[in-house]
């Protein structure tokens, strides 16, 4: 069972960065400490291991370099809208 955590840990985080393993090691153990807190889900055996898995297949894909890249791509995203922003103000003038 440990090794499918760190897995986990790994995928949902980020392979290839240590701040991808800490952030995948944060969100897996608040998300475990959240799921033993909710009164029906927290009771019932292998749920934790479901949600895990929806968690690690949404991860994969929308964010398939890990939620440790999310910062950068939200910051190419602004910089493609400024560098679009300078464009669109070059053509008026």
């Amino acid at each position: 069972m440990l090794s499918l955590d760190l897995i986990a840990v790994v995928v949902i985080g980020g392979a290839g960065t240590i701040g991808g393993a800490v952030v995948g090691a944060v969100m897996f153990n608040g998300l475990s400490e959240l799921i033993k807190e909710i009164p029906i889900i927290g009771e019932m055996p292998g749920m934790s291991l479901l949600i895990y898995g929806i968690l690690m297949i949404i991860v994969l894909m929308f964010y398939p370099r890990g939620l440790i890249n999310i910062p950068g791509g939200i910051a190419m995203w602004f910089q493609k809208r400024k560098a679009a922003a300078k464009v669109a103000l070059k053509k008026e003038v």
